[in-house]
């Protein structure tokens, strides 16, 4: 009666049988397959031992007459069920293998090899496994028949031997084919944005030990109780995951940067100075790696704002990061079931080439009207091959990403400004400027031109700007060198170049004329440039109305 309350049944957590079966899910893999292996290997030992001492060699035949030695027959089954788990014995050593071995090459980024042995554990055991049974089956069954008795030889048939065999080696075939298709589908996941992923690592690892430092100086300030407050009950204790947390948002990536910057600035400044870190990081190469991160207007300071793009920064780019890798496993998971069909086309027709001639005959003869067919399938594999070759070779862009498209059809042929918002193996969609949604495919893709701006450096934004004829030129420029200053009073918007360009005389009406500044970053971030635009803008404007310049 104690074993039951209110009618529900309590487990006997005493039972030997439960406490092994306790034992069996924690345990690792290596104890379950010797746990499969064992009991197996024990029942599978019986036809060897009859085979050993029950009978002689030339009773129980497998086969019939001139057949296989039941030994040896046995001897044979042991050998598929040993080398099956054996086999995922030695594999299941590979992540810790790769690991180590990119350990010890210094890899950046040793657990992706160590992920790059987990998904190739069980195909490289499939490979193994049949190998051993390839080059186990003739050995043990060709080569240990029994002696044929004088005027038997009519009723030997041992065609079974040799049906297996073929079916051995377009099983062999197949998981041959397998093997090295899956390494190239896990060196092609593995490839992609491993250098975003190793920067954007890098750069919430010095964001944590900036987290470390500001939790220790500030944790009492209004700054740590507001951090407090986004967190909610995530323990502020742990910083790579109050850090991870707070990347989740603009708001929240905004209160880091300013905790950040409130516990590194000195008393009685705004900005912060490479000195300012070496009190956070050890080393000269961290602080200046760190330093460089933060100071993208590369002017020698880094303000409050900037750490709060960068730290915003990162958040994006964190979540491009992850969207961009959904993406990709959903184009690797197609290109892998394609591959899949393939491989098992190619198995079967090694399988019925293998097992009888006529067959073979017959898909040859067959394969003449089939080819005459081809044209209908002819676009769609191009298309599928452009599809690859958008993706996997060209892949001018990444989710996320602000992009500028021209000859786009239905749109401006001087280009369209889009954000990437989803990628598929066969079509890309994209945010324009006003929120909607287009979709493209991406073979049409392949033939447009695409400017991508994120990967892109420094942009140039030009003015047209439009002034009586007869303008002196010194006073054109008096506003070239005023806007230099304004450059320089902005540096951390704009380098200090102003380029001016007369284009064309309107009769003796007007002259047109362009003013080029340089932004000190690309226009990934469609507020900021508008924000730095305008600033310019009305710069320009109210020097112009300062000089005097009048318009026609």
């Amino acid at each position: 009666m104690d074993n039951y309350c209110n009618g529900k049944d309590k487990k006997n957590e005493d039972a030997a049988l439960y406490r092994f079966w306790l034992f069996y899910k924690k345990s690792p893999s290596f104890v379950r397959y010797i746990v499969y292996l064992i009991p197996g290997a024990a029942m599978l030992l019986l036809p060897v031992l009859l085979g050993a001492f029950r009978f002689s060699p030339d009773e129980m035949l497998v086969g019939g007459t001139g057949g296989v030695e039941l030994l040896w027959f046995g001897i044979w089954l042991e050998i598929v069920w040993c080398s099956l788990w054996l086999s995922r014995l030695v594999t299941s050593l590979m992540p810790h293998l790769f690991y180590s071995l990119a350990r010890v090459a210094c890899s950046t980024n040793a657990k992706k090899w160590k992920y790059f042995g987990q998904q190739l554990e069980l195909h490289t055991a499939l490979f193994l496994w049949i190998l051993a049974m390839l080059v186990a089956f003739k050995r043990t069954n060709y080569g240990h028949r029994a002696p044929v008795p004088n005027g038997w030889e009519d009723e030997v048939n041992l065609g079974w031997i040799d049906i297996v065999n073929k079916v051995i080696i377009a099983l062999f075939t197949m998981a041959s084919l397998n093997f090295v298709e899956k390494i190239g589908i896990q060196l092609i996941a593995t490839s992609f944005h491993s250098t975003r992923i190793v920067n954007n690592k890098a750069d919430i690892g010095q964001l944590v030990q900036l987290y470390k430092y500001a939790k220790a100086r500030l944790e009492q300030s209004n700054n740590f109780w507001q951090i407090s407050n986004i967190l909610g009950a995530i323990d502020t204790n742990v910083p790579r995951q109050v850090v991870s947390e707070l990347l989740r948002s603009t708001p929240a990536a905004h209160a880091l940067a300013r905790l950040i910057c409130k516990s590194v600035v000195r008393d009685g400044r705004d900005t912060v100075y490479p000195d300012d870190l070496k009190s956070v990081f050890e080393t000269q190469e961290e602080v200046d790696a760190a330093f460089g991160v933060f100071d993208k207007s590369l002017n020698g300071d880094i303000s409050v704002e900037e750490f709060e793009a960068v730290c915003n920064e990162i958040h994006l780019e964190k979540k491009a990061i992850a969207a961009s890798l959904k993406d990709l496993d959903s184009v690797i998971g197609k290109l892998d079931k394609v591959f899949l069909v393939i491989i098992v086309v190619i198995t079967a027709i090694v399988f019925v080439s293998i097992l009888s001639g006529l067959a073979a005959a017959g898909l040859v003869l067959a394969g003449a009207p089939l080819l005459g067919f081809a044209w209908v399938v002819q676009p769609t594999a191009e298309e599928f091959l452009q599809c690859v070759k958008f993706f996997f070779l060209k892949h001018p862009f990444d989710v996320g990403d602000r992009v500028t498209i021209y000859g786009i059809p239905g749109g401006d042929m001087a280009g369209n400004d889009y954000y990437v918002a989803n990628i598929s193996l066969h079509y890309t969609e994209f945010k324009d400027m006003h929120g909607y949604i287009v979709r493209e495919s991406n073979p049409l893709l392949n033939t447009l031109a695409i400017l991508n701006r994120r990967r892109s450096g420094s942009f140039t934004d030009v003015l047209s700007l439009e002034m009586r004829f007869g303008t002196p030129a010194c006073v054109i420029d008096e506003l070239k060198d005023r806007m230099v200053d304004y450059c320089l009073n902005n540096k951390r918007d704009f380098q200090p170049t102003i380029i001016m360009e007369m284009t064309k005389l309107d009769q003796v009406r007007s002259c047109h004329m362009n003013m080029a500044v340089l932004h000190k970053s690309h226009f990934q971030d469609e507020l900021l440039r508008l924000n730095r635009h305008n600033k310019f803008v009305t710069e320009v404007m109210h020097q112009m109305t300062q000089l005097g310049i009048q318009t026609p």
